[in-house]
């Protein structure tokens, strides 16, 4: 084959190839910062958490959230304080590298912590919009991010559209989810809204997050909102109160502190 027609091909598949890896290390790269402002070393949240269903009325709900992330790992643990029938309930996620999620499920009605197994990653919490899986991180090892582009977004901002689809078999297999889509403030890299599909790539749910502020060197949202498309539902996070980087004992991400009343 003449010189000129290889140079000419390689040339042509160079073109053509660079910009999709430009593209998906754009898109990695964006999602990594979008996870690093999710990632201090200490947080304690206090929220109000209302659920409004089809017809408006409100249910609400008090609770206290921890995060801690030190040496690859993150542990959460969310924990409802009011009304009466719900203190006590709580949720802890331990997330490590290389190791699958660890979700662990208190009922002060039965004095038992249930780990959630895979299966039951989909499954509600506590009659909210939100499941199970929609408490982990981003599981950017699990997932491979394409981005789609750029839109406005709120709060006068300008948003990275970027797709997530699960590469990790058992991450596939056990979400509700066929895909996300996330926008991502360009200015801080905060997630603006996630727009999650189910199988069938239909629009299930949507995830909002409105009020930003600087709180140290991170943003963060005064309301949470996941609504459910099709019924109509929608559950609120309102924050009432919110602490970084101010240390606490290890105590508060634990089981021990899972299990107390």
């Amino acid at each position: 084959m003449p010189l000129f027609r290889v140079l000419c091909r390689f040339w042509l598949l160079t073109f053509f190839l660079l910009p999709v890896a430009v593209y998906a290390q754009s898109a990695a790269d964006i999602m990594a910062k979008a996870d690093r402002m999710n990632r201090p070393k200490y947080e304690i949240s206090t929220m109000r958490m209302e659920l409004v269903d089809s017809v408006g009325a409100v249910m609400k709900r008090e609770l206290i959230w921890y995060f801690r992330n030190e040496e690859g790992k993150r542990t959460s643990l969310m924990k409802f304080t009011a009304p009466a029938n719900m203190q006590g309930v709580g949720i802890l996620v331990i997330e490590e590298k290389q190791l699958p999620n660890a979700i662990w499920h208190y009922l002060p009605a039965s004095r038992n912590v249930r780990r959630i197994s895979a299966a039951h990653r989909q499954n509600r919490f506590m009659g909210s919009e939100f499941v199970f899986e929609d408490f982990e991180g981003l599981k950017l090892d699990k997932y491979t991010f394409t981005l789609m582009g750029s839109k406005p977004c709120a709060e006068s901002s300008e948003c990275d559209v970027v797709e997530g689809k699960a590469t990790d078999k058992e991450e596939s297999s056990s979400s509700s989810y066929g895909k996300k889509v996330f926008y991502v403030d360009k200015r801080n890299s905060a997630i603006i809204k996630t727009e999650l599909f189910d199988r069938d790539g239909k629009l299930a749910k949507i995830f909002e997050a409105s009020g930003w502020r600087r709180v140290g060197d991170y943003w963060r949202p005064q309301l949470q909102t996941m609504s459910n498309v099709a019924e109509k539902r929608v559950t609120r996070l309102v924050e009432v109160e919110r602490k970084i980087d101010q240390p606490f004992d290890p105590y508060y991400t634990g089981q021990q502190y899972l299990r107390s009343e």
